[in-house]
């Protein structure tokens, strides 16, 4: 038998001849992923082919839990207080008052995300709570008790403005205020009808208000249609924030220009890049390891005021100019060598200015549970044969 935490046993952790049996127990020095396999010897002592392998994770580790709600030393107005936590692994968590020994299972839980409103009132006055969370294995980890205050009867004093607001146009922006009472204490639980904006003396519709403890809440809203500068205010409970901070609010335009190869990587604010070893170029994205375009040949990338903006995959010799008149009358594949949009075979490209849900082949059907997600969606390509030719297919993974 032969075990090595390399599936291609380069050099084992463990081989030995075990004996005339048929099963066998070993003991690895340490968590992580195991392979085993196994074969025969005759009485000739000549040894036969390895089998399949087989693999095996060993985890002794317990969940590391970072509690996000209550931070701790907190004043929460709403009698349900919310209780929200992040683990490292998925695992299952659960929460003791100091009130008593009644264990509460977190409502949201089971993932890295864990949240859960106490069901019950509790009346007003100081508590402490500790979370318990489980993993896969059983592995499990408890956290110190966390403090917090319950005080229904606390008012509001102030609003500060903790960040200075900016956008571009007809987009979702945020800011992010504090709430405190006379004391101060920064105040939490406060529902989201109490909360009100106003942008350039426009009451913003629609605003989204997350808790994020001791007195933080985040303000969701949808920047104004125009660019200029804009006199924001945030009242709640119909305390104005103490500072009106203006928010610039600008077009949205850029214009690079990478000659010959690209030279290195430019990242810059992630609003364009481009990699030189791989050939990468992107737009628009926060981070170099996002899914990309790819090509052997540079872009042509510009922006006039006032016009229209299109990507041109292209060769270096192609006239850029003389494409416009075929993106107007979107017949751009009518042309000899078509350079626009999705790539569905090999120098042939699809233009769309977007995507309808007929056009994309979904071949499972999930259900998720109320709660917090994050959602990786990538592009996989257009069908070329089959009952979905010519579709596009996506897949959509929850992290």
């Amino acid at each position: 038998a032969r075990i090595d935490d390399d599936s291609s046993f380069t050099s084992p952790e463990y081989e030995a001849y075990v004996g005339d049996v048929t099963s066998g127990t070993f003991d690895m020095p340490s968590n992580g992923t195991w392979y085993a396999s196994v074969r025969a010897i005759n009485n000739a002592s000549l040894n036969g082919t390895w089998s399949n392998q087989v693999q095996k994770t060993i985890d002794q580790i317990p969940p590391n839990i970072r509690v996000q709600k209550p931070k701790g030393g907190g004043v929460s107005v709403s009698s349900e207080p919310l209780f929200v936590l992040m683990t490292n692994e998925p695992a299952v968590c659960s929460y003791v008052l100091s009130t008593g020994p009644t264990k509460y299972e977190m409502s949201y839980t089971g993932t890295y995300y864990h949240e859960s409103r106490h069901q019950y009132i509790l009346p007003d006055a100081p508590y402490t709570v500790t979370f318990t969370c489980a993993d896969q294995v059983g592995n499990m980890n408890s956290t110190a008790a966390s403090a917090f205050t319950i005080d229904s009867i606390r008012t509001v004093n102030a609003v500060s403005w903790q960040t200075t607001p900016s956008s571009f146009v007809n987009v979702i922006a945020n800011a992010t205020i504090r709430v405190v009472d006379v004391n101060p204490d920064g105040l939490s639980g406060l529902s989201p009808d109490r909360f009100s904006l106003f942008i350039g003396g426009v009451t913003a519709m629609d605003i989204g208000v997350e808790d994020l403890d001791d007195g933080y809440y985040k303000l969701t809203f949808r920047s104004p249609l125009k660019k200029g500068i804009y006199q924001v205010s945030a009242y709640v409970d119909g305390v104005i924030s103490g500072t009106l901070p203006n928010m610039d609010v600008k077009d949205v335009k850029f214009y690079t220009t990478f000659i010959g190869n690209m030279a290195g990587l430019t990242r810059g604010d992630f609003m364009v890049y481009g990699d030189s070893s791989s050939n990468r170029f992107g737009v628009a994205t926060d981070t170099i390891k996002r899914e990309s375009n790819l090509s052997l040949s540079p872009f042509f990338v510009g922006s006039d005021i006032g016009r229209n903006v299109f990507l041109f995959l292209a060769p270096q010799r192609f006239n850029v100019e003389k494409k416009e008149k075929y993106l107007e009358g979107q017949n751009l594949l009518d042309q000899s060598v078509p350079s626009f949009g999705l790539a569905s075979v090999p120098d042939r490209f699809t233009i769309t200015t977007s995507v309808n849900y007929p056009s994309i082949a979904f071949n499972k059907v999930a259900k998720a549970g109320p709660g917090r997600y994050n959602l990786m969606i990538k592009y996989n390509g257009v069908y070329l044969s089959g009952v979905n030719k010519g579709k596009i297919n996506m897949s959509i993974t929850f992290i």
